[in-house]
């Protein structure tokens, strides 16, 4: 299964998008620099984005930063939420 790592937090995408979605992991590297999280998620590559989408609802923190979904709890989750990162 494919891994993505993410630097930076992702942006959310607003439109549509007509793409094939793969199953894969998203690894988010903690602020200490020792631990990192890992979310299993859809994504898609282009040349220039990542795109991600959530596979299931995880409550914790830095789950909802890479998807900006409100705590606690990701009271807005929304299966359809679809992020980039660069």
């Amino acid at each position: 299964m494919e891994e993505i790592t993410i630097k930076n937090k992702p942006t959310i995408w607003d439109s549509d998008l007509n793409i094939k979605w793969r199953i894969g992991n998203c690894k988010l590297r903690l602020k200490n620099n020792f631990h990192s999280k890992k979310y299993k998620i859809y994504f898609h590559k282009t040349d220039n984005k990542i795109f991600l989408k959530p596979f299931q609802k995880y409550y914790e923190y830095e789950f909802e930063y890479i998807f900006n979904f409100h705590p606690p709890s990701c009271q807005d989750y929304d299966k359809n939420r679809i992020v980039f990162i660069k």
